[in-house]
């Protein structure tokens, strides 16, 4: 029993480390191919935090304690410089600047650790170059945590949420549509 055990683990150890070096020797692909597109591989955007929509109901305890507005522009700088990509905050933006605007529409936290996590946060954005529309979105993402969502608090799993939807809105920029929407679509609300 306990050689066939060990067989298994060697065999599956080898597999995956010979698909580790064939994904390794690819040729890694152009993740600024689409910003290229655009003009740019830099993003501006005015402030280090995204803002609210002015008619979101979102409860006052998420915006003073979790931050997600802070938390939504550092993961989408995060994740854009993975992609190779900048985001730099900029207030002076020349008329060949490329913008981004993205404000939180919705953000629900329901649940708890002990009887399960229900968060949601929804947001809206675009891109502009020289007051010129590049494109829209809106997205979505909910989130109950995650594998030991148990041991997190409501803030962070609220930032997986935000997380998400960097990933999300990162991914947009590189190929931007108008009317775009992303994420967790069919949560996305309705005007």
């Amino acid at each position: 029993m306990k050689k066939n055990f060990l067989k298994t683990a060697t065999i599956l150890t080898l597999v995956m480390f010979i698909t580790g070096c064939a994904n390794s020797s690819a040729k890694p692909s152009s993740t600024t191919t689409e910003a290229k597109a655009l003009g740019t591989k830099t993003v501006y955007i005015r402030s280090d935090k995204a803002s609210y929509s002015a008619n979101s109901r979102i409860a006052q305890n998420i915006k003073d304690e979790c931050k997600i507005d802070r938390t939504l522009i550092k993961y989408i700088q995060e994740v854009a410089t993975q992609n190779g990509m900048r985001v730099v905050v900029k207030n002076d933006l020349s008329p060949d600047d490329v913008e981004l605007k993205v404000e939180i529409t919705d953000a629900i936290s329901a649940g708890n650790a002990f009887i399960g996590h229900r968060k949601f946060v929804a947001i809206a954005g675009g891109l502009t170059k020289g007051g010129q529309s590049l494109g829209t979105f809106e997205a979505a993402r909910r989130t109950g945590g995650g594998m030991f969502a148990g041991f997190k608090g409501s803030c962070a799993v609220l930032g997986r949420a935000v997380k998400a939807l960097a990933q999300d809105t990162v991914k947009w920029m590189k190929n931007p549509k108008d009317k775009a929407m992303l994420g967790d679509v069919r949560l996305i609300p309705k005007h």
